[in-house]
Order: structure tokens, then sequence, then C-alpha cells
């Protein structure tokens, strides 16, 4: 999916896909599981370990991450 119609997924602006992109604006709950949905992820256990790591990230903001491999049925 490329940065338009990413940021029609998210009703945002390239930019702003951007700069999620980059790491440099922390990513919005809604957004990361539209994006999911829209890229035609559908695994429950899928979307509840994203959810997790979001909760997760919401407790611990700018708190260090460990390197996971990503969820199955998520792309690198």
């Amino acid at each position: 999916m490329g940065l338009q119609a990413a940021a029609e997924v998210v009703r945002g602006s390239r930019s702003k896909n951007s700069r999620l992109e980059r790491g440099e604006s922390p990513p919005k709950h809604h957004d990361v599981m539209d994006l999911l949905r829209a890229s035609g992820v559908r695994e429950p256990a899928t979307l509840a370990t994203v959810e997790d790591l979001l909760r997760k990230t919401d407790e611990n903001p700018g708190g260090t991450a460990t390197p996971t491999s990503p969820p199955a049925g998520c792309a690198a």
C-alpha cells in the first residue's frame, strides 16, 4: 500500500504517514487497526496481538522496546 492509499485509510495526509513510517510520530491505536484491516489482516489472534502491543505502548510511552518478530500474518 502506498502513502496516498494509507493516508486515505487513516483519514490523514501522506506526510503524516511518512512521519509514522520514520518513527517521528506515534501512531494512533485506531490508525494501526484500520491499516491492518485495509491490508487484509483478519486473523483474530493477530489483531489481538497487535492490540496488546498497542496497549503496552500506551502504558509505557517512550519506553524501550525489545525487538520481536511480527505477528503471524503481518509482513515485516
